[in-house]
């Protein structure tokens, strides 16, 4: 394929000078610089780019291409959670069971908004208390449930367990819990 595109590129050039014989430069370096074309001025193809030793990292990093989210130390292996401590991607109704230790039972998330999540839970015993750190984070209560709205690099602490919203896109987000 090289061999006709070259080929082609040579006769092109022949008839480019053809019709500049007329009025343009006819000199013997204008036809030999016009007829054979060097490597850099052909366009690549495929043929030669597949042995390059430098794969194309552009879209590769900590960041998922297909969600915008950093890829989560635990995947979306929600039993990681099971010992208080684990870094997950979430979406509307993932439930998360933690030790019963940190006063907390399991925590539900209900909604992903583009840039906060919405988490509910229940206290387990008569210890009930909650706070948030951070912006657009927002902790109420009402008997022994809690509802938690956090904005994206928020904490909100339950109880005993921390849960940090490291980044949400509208579908998905990527949750941190820690025991406090």
């Amino acid at each position: 394929m090289l061999h006709r595109l070259v080929a082609a590129v040579v006769a092109g050039g022949t008839l480019v000078l053809a019709g500049c014989a007329a009025g343009g430069d006819v000199s013997p370096d204008a036809a030999s610089r016009s007829e054979s074309p060097s490597p850099s001025d052909l366009p690549a193809t495929a043929d030669d780019t597949e042995g390059d030793a430098t794969p194309d990292t552009s879209s590769r990093g900590e960041h998922s291409s297909s969600s915008g989210l950093p890829a989560a130390a635990d995947g979306t292996d929600l039993a990681a959670c099971a010992d208080g401590r684990c870094e997950v991607r979430v979406s509307a109704g993932s439930n998360i069971s933690v030790p019963r230790r940190l006063g907390v039972a399991s925590v539900r998330v209900q909604s992903v908004e583009f840039d906060t999540v919405t988490v509910a839970g229940r206290y387990l015993g008569y210890s009930q208390r909650g706070f948030c750190t951070g912006t657009s984070c927002n902790s109420s209560s009402s008997g022994n449930r809690f509802k938690v709205v956090l904005g994206t690099d928020s904490t909100a602490t339950e109880n005993g367990l921390s849960i940090t919203a490291v980044a949400a896109n509208g579908e998905s987000a990527v949750l941190q819990l820690a025991p406090e």
